[in-house]
This record gives structure tokens, C-alpha cells and sequence, in this order.
């Protein structure tokens, strides 16, 4: 899968998490001293990957002894990565992988979508009724995208109980935001917060 340039960053995955680290200015300083505070030669974009995977995991599965000063930038946060993760995923793949042709892709975002839809009948019903309805693979292709990004606005919308009770669409956004993992060059977005940069 390629990704492109994005505003003077890798692509825009290491652009949104720099963007979202750095909205805050407590948020900002605690990035900025996690990178300060780490051992010389230690890979600092490890820290930093390891503090956002952490924090927006524990957000996500509602921890109840977290931290929730940054809730409201890591639901940002999310919605803005699994946003991205369907605008990049290729959905007409999709619908041939749906379909059972076999077909050959590297976007990780179409196949974790394949995965969760082939995995959980709460979302294998609904995409195969949409599947079933369309006229031909471009109409089902956007209204299967349209559904899905439905489906996310509601979930991030919710409040964490109720995003927990919807199970399926939960695993999807935990695995769109673990691809999303894949991409981010986390050493680019720690050196943003190091003195000097």
C-alpha cells in the first residue's frame, strides 16, 4: 500500500497523531518530556508509540482507573485515524473480496475490514443485504463505505458504555487503529517534540 506525502509529514497517519499530540498544551508537554526524559540512544518513537497504542486502547475499552484528562483528544484522535483508515481502504477490493473472487491487495484497511465483516455476523447480515440490494460493484461500494461511516460517527458519538455494547463495530475501529499502527512513523513524531526541532 502506498501512501503519499501529507503536509511535510510521511503520510497523513504520522501527520493526525503529531496533530493531536500536539493540540494540547499539557498533552504537548507531556510528549515533549517523555521524549526529553529518554534514555540516550533509547528510540524515543517507541516511547511515543507505546504511550498513544497504551492511552487510546484504555480509551477505547474504557479502563476505569485511567487518566481521562486527554479523552476528548483521543476520541479525536480515533475518529480522525479510522476516518482515514476508510478513506484509504480500497472498497471495490472489497466487494470482490466479499464476493469470493480472489483478487490480490496490500491495503491493510481493506483487509481489516474484510476480516471484522467475514468474522462477525453483526456485520456480515447488514453488508450482505447491502451487497444483495446494489446494482453493481461502484453503487455497492459506496453504500457499504456510507454504512460503515455511519456506523463509526454513531459509535464515536456514544458515550464509552454504549460504544462498548456495540461489540462488532469496536473490534472493527480496534483494527482499522492497529493498521493505522503500521504506517505512523513514530520516530518522526518524537523528534517533533524534542528542543530545537
Amino acid at each position: 500500500m502506498e501512501l503519499s506525502e501529507y503536509n511535510g509529514w510521511e503520510n497523513k497517519f504520522t501527520w493526525l497523531v503529531h496533530l493531536h499530540l500536539s493540540s494540547e498544551e499539557q498533552l504537548m508537554q507531556e510528549m515533549t518530556a517523555l521524549v526529553i526524559d529518554a534514555p540516550i540512544g533509547y528510540p524515543v518513537g517507541k516511547l511515543v508509540e507505546k504511550w498513544v497504542i497504551d492511552t487510546l486502547t484504555q480509551w477505547q475499552m474504557n479502563i476505569p482507573h485511567r487518566n481521562r484528562a486527554y479523552d476528548g483528544y483521543l476520541r479525536l484522535l480515533a475518529w480522525d485515524l479510522v476516518g482515514s483508515a476508510l478513506a484509504y481502504a480500497d472498497w471495490d477490493m472489497l466487494i470482490k473480496l466479499l464476493a469470493g473472487e480472489t483478487v490480490t491487495s496490500d491495503n491493510l484497511f481493506t483487509w481489516s475490514l474484510y476480516r471484522s465483516i467475514m468474522n462477525d455476523y453483526h456485520l456480515h447480515q447488514p453488508v450482505g443485504a447491502l451487497m444483495n440490494e446494489a446494482p453493481n460493484v461502484y453503487a455497492c461500494a459506496d453504500a457499504i463505505k456510507e454504512w460503515f461511516e455511519v456506523q463509526f460517527d454513531a459509535w464515536i458519538d456514544a458515550s464509552a458504555v454504549r460504544r462498548q455494547h456495540n461489540a462488532a463495530i469496536s473490534v472493527v475501529v480496534y483494527n482499522l487503529i492497529q493498521s493505522t499502527y503500521r504506517v505512523i512513523n513514530w520516530e518522526h513524531v518524537a523528534r517533533a517534540f524534542q528542543p530545537g526541532y
